[in-house]
């Protein structure tokens, strides 16, 4: 797990990867990469997003938050409440960039979906869970959990995190570990 963060190479859309000993955590890890890596804590099975606010702390400098999809709905948090927790609670253990992100229109669009959903009060996809555990059931719903959520985004503004093609329909089950572990990401930390 990160211990330290370094505020200053972070940007809006940077993936934050992170993994706990969670009841949750393991049966994710359980259907992302098996049994053998059960208990796996270099596994991601959360995924948040950096999202800078321009809201200047007392020092001047702008916020930075973790954009994230909790059982709540979709949330702005502190990074010092992924530095802080128990044993059981999530931790950072990387941080990625896309480079498409790079381009300041990109960027523009993607930071607009972003606070759009957040201030829409966007829900958890429940429905989103019991596919992943069913895969038979059809999902109607357009809530996202905490990947579909950066996917969305990704392709919202025309790339995506783990896929060459672009689909017409985002992947309802792209998981924590697929974009911790893709080819298209660059580690910042």
């Amino acid at each position: 797990m990160l211990k330290k963060i370094a505020f200053e190479k972070l940007r809006t859309g940077d993936l934050i990867h992170c993994t706990s000993r969670s009841f949750m955590a393991t049966a994710i890890r359980l259907r992302e990469v098996g049994i053998k890596r059960l208990y796996d804590l270099n596994v991601a099975t959360h995924t948040g997003i950096v999202a800078i606010l321009n809201t200047p702390t007392a020092k001047g400098e702008n916020v930075i938050s973790i954009a994230e999809m909790k059982n709540e709905g979709f949330k702005l948090n502190s990074f010092s409440d992924y530095m802080k927790k128990g044993i059981f609670d999530s931790g950072i253990i990387s941080i990625t960039r896309h480079n498409a992100l790079d381009d300041p229109n990109t960027l523009a669009k993607y930071k607009e979906e972003l606070f759009r959903l957040w201030s829409e009060g966007k829900k958890y996809d429940w429905e989103g869970c019991l596919k992943w555990a069913f895969p038979f059931l059809k999902e109607k719903n357009k809530d996202f959990y905490c990947s579909e959520l950066a996917e969305h985004l990704a392709l919202y503004c025309g790339f995506s995190y783990y896929r060459k093609d672009i689909p017409e329909k985002p992947s309802d089950n792209v998981m924590p570990y697929t974009l911790q572990k893709s080819g298209f990401m660059t580690k910042i930390l």
